[in-house]
């Protein structure tokens, strides 16, 4: 599952190692896709990308991501920089379901 960002702006910078690349929540848009909220950490920030993927299964589940950012070096010449994340998370494709604790608050 890998997919790269269409995202229109780069907020990763080249020369900054990537601290942590999590996903932070998925959100279900069919019945076998989703969208990915990923946090990519550098020092100095965090950037946020939500990529949409399709799954084929429930489950732990490894999604990739390949983001290209291309900035100016000088007016005539382009630089291309390329960063690639991993993520687990554990994907449910169901309904989702409230579950209540009962009592809450409650003591001993």
């Amino acid at each position: 599952m890998d997919r790269v960002s269409d995202k229109h702006l780069c907020d990763l910078t080249a020369e900054i190692k990537i601290v942590s690349a999590i996903i932070s929540n998925i959100t279900l848009t069919g019945e076998n896709s989703l969208i990915a909220h990923w946090e990519i950490t550098q020092e100095g920030g965090i950037s946020y990308y939500d990529v949409e993927y399709t799954v084929e299964k429930e489950g732990l589940t490894l999604f990739y991501l390949s983001i290209l950012c291309k900035s100016e070096l000088r007016s005539t010449q382009n630089s291309v920089n390329g960063f690639s994340v991993s993520a687990v998370y554990d994907v449910y494709l169901g309904e989702p379901t409230n579950v209540l604790v009962y009592p809450n608050p409650f003591t001993d």
